[in-house]
């Protein structure tokens, strides 16, 4: 039954991995014909939509998919099949009420939080783009309901395909606003448009999926199998009580990236920079080593959605032993996936950069150095933000942020004394990011040892995969070198990294670093494993 629950909760993990992966090659392919239609002058317009918007939507939905798939999976774990149609039933109102109250603080405010921020012109992207609040409220009821259920094929899909009609829409739309001779600034909410057109196309794919025959007849049979059943005020309660620490939690985030910002500017400016100096270090900060440096933890967190009701099922039995070995599981996962991403990011910064930015080789050499401490910081990144998954299903929410209020005061803390100090400047922004998630890593493991009695063997866990990960990092190195000196250097950068992929799962193999039991976590394990074992690369 631990080896069920453990290998489904890796199924689920690995189909949201992969869906995510392929959302973000989708945007990364709208991203530059977008910039292109827009220019500058637009792009400005939309990206101060989109910060209205990711603070808006921070305090409407960002807790509401994973508080309600926590509740779905402790009633549903110990029995209270009915209570489950009755917290959806009850969610669904309430996050339609809240998500209705943003879509129309967003629609009739633009106007003030563009001149707030000294854009006036961007109000009628943010005027665009507001019904997508409402839009991803209600649809986070239906992607929690179903993660609950350990059910995540159909947040996959949505996601996949909510990014496809971004890309066609956003960019189909933007050409037709620019045909008809308008200004940037309607251009951009065309552009927009199609984001808030791609939430709907999601929203109307999950509410396929949910009224499919087999999962209609499955949610009408919730209600007949009976089960205790709450009351509406304590349901309601329950999940705003998970639901707004995870809201708590999305505002710092957003508040410490704001402080960050302005925090950066000034320090460097301290320094002497001219304006245009301290505008370029930033935008290689953000624009190249950054959008990287997010690209593991962003897949990573797709594990989270799998974790939580996984384990919330557990704790609700209290079954202690079974909720030791999940965690370990998910522990091991996390290091097995994340480790050689970020050791791959700090040896190949540099060609990895020249491969996806052909046209900014002179900004590469400045941003190198800052991906590699990025690199580094990727892994820190992945297990605080697992160790915060953990707190959750474990009902502490409001550990995980004190942990992060802590890690934010040491970025600002450090990014304030390096990034003013010379010989430093700029590259104290990612030591700043490393201490950061360290500090949360650290404070999340103390109070899973404190505060839920859990001993996980953290290190341990991670000893093996970290090795493994080392030795690909000399191997990615040396393989870089040799393959540049004979191929194009673009295709030997490609060449590389599959090489080095495939040494990593051999070395770790090799040093027993992914036993049987870890293999048939993964979906067709079985056939995987007999594989292995043919090849003498996992003991039968």
């Amino acid at each position: 039954m631990v080896q069920q629950r453990t290998s489904k909760m890796a199924s689920g993990a690995i189909i949201l991995i992969l869906a995510n992966m392929l959302v973000k090659l989708v945007g990364v392919i709208y991203k530059i014909p977008l910039t292109n239609i827009l220019g500058d002058e637009g792009m400005g317009y939309l990206s101060s939509a989109y910060e209205i918007y990711q603070l808006i939507l921070s305090v409407c939905a960002s807790g509401g998919a994973l508080a309600l798939s926590r509740m779905v999976a402790e009633s549903y774990a110990v029995g209270r099949f009915a209570e489950v149609c009755k917290l959806f039933r009850l969610t669904l109102v309430s996050m339609f009420v809240v998500g209705l109250l943003g879509t129309l603080l967003m629609f009739f405010g633009g106007r003030a939080f563009a001149i707030q921020i000294d854009n006036a012109p961007a109000v009628y992207s943010i005027m665009a783009l507001s019904p997508a609040v409402l839009i991803l409220s209600v649809m986070s009821v239906f992607r929690g309901y179903f993660q609950g259920l350990q059910k995540m094929t159909p947040t996959a899909i949505s996601q996949v395909f909510e990014s496809i009609v971004k890309l066609a829409a956003g960019i189909g739309i933007a050409l037709w606003v620019r045909s008809l001779g308008k200004g940037p600034e309607y251009v951009a909410a065309g552009g927009i448009f199609g984001t808030t057109l791609s939430t709907l196309a999601g929203f109307l794919v999950v509410i396929t999926i949910f009224y499919l025959p087999y999962n209609y007849r499955f949610t009408k049979s919730l209600s007949t199998r009976g089960g205790p059943v709450r009351s509406s005020g304590e349901l309601v309660f329950s999940f705003w009580k998970i639901a707004i620490p995870l809201a708590v939690g999305s505002m710092v985030v957003n508040l410490t990236g704001v402080l960050d910002l302005f925090l950066i500017y000034d320090r460097l400016s301290h320094l002497g920079l001219s304006q245009e100096a301290v505008n370029a270090a930033y935008g290689g900060y953000k624009g190249y080593a950054q959008t990287l440096f997010n690209l593991p933890p962003s897949i990573i967190a797709s594990l989270n959605m799998s974790i939580v009701p996984a384990l919330s099922a557990v704790r609700a039995k209290q079954d202690t032993k079974r909720l030791i070995h999940m965690s370990s599981r998910a522990v091991k996962l996390v290091a097995v996936l994340a480790a050689p991403c970020a050791v791959g990011l700090a040896v190949l910064a540099e060609p990895i950069q020249r491969l996806l930015f052909p046209a900014r080789l002179s900004e590469i050499a400045v941003t190198t150095p800052l991906l590699r401490i990025l690199g580094v910081a990727s892994f820190w990144v992945c297990l605080a933000s697992l160790t915060t998954a953990m707190l959750q299903s474990f009902g502490h929410m409001r550990l995980p942020i004190y942990s992060l209020m802590l890690g934010s005061l040491v970025k600002l803390s450090a990014n304030y004394v390096l990034v003013g100090t010379k010989g430093i400047g700029i590259y104290g922004a990612p030591i700043g990011t490393l201490l950061c998630y360290i500090t949360m890593f650290a404070s999340n493991m103390t109070f899973i040892k404190k505060r839920a009695n859990l001993s996980v063997r953290f290190f341990s866990l991670m000893a093996k995969p970290t090795l493994a990960s080392l030795a690909m990092g000399v191997f990615s190195a040396v393989s870089c070198w040799l393959l540049a000196a004979v191929l194009p250097e673009r295709l030997a950068t490609i060449l590389s990294i599959f090489l080095s992929a495939a040494f990593y799962g051999v070395f770790l193999l090799l040093i027993r670093g992914l036993n049987r039991d870890d293999v048939l976590l993964f979906p067709g394990g079985r056939k995987i494993a007999a594989l292995l074992t043919k090849l003498k690369l996992l003991r039968a």
